[in-house]
């Protein structure tokens, strides 16, 4: 049987990452997916911009 030192190990707090950068991120992506689908329609509804 093998005596494990836990004095030397280093423990850390668990990291607790913000969410904002995700939902950032996410309306962001959102955005330019939205804008992307409206400007895809509107192209296809009138190619020529009249």
């Amino acid at each position: 049987m093998t005596y494990h030192d836990k004095t030397n190990e280093q423990t850390h707090p668990p990291v607790i990452q913000p969410k904002l950068p995700r939902k950032l991120l996410l309306s962001v992506l959102g955005y330019e997916a939205a804008g992307a689908l409206l400007g895809g329609s509107l192209l296809v509804a009138a190619p020529d911009g009249h």
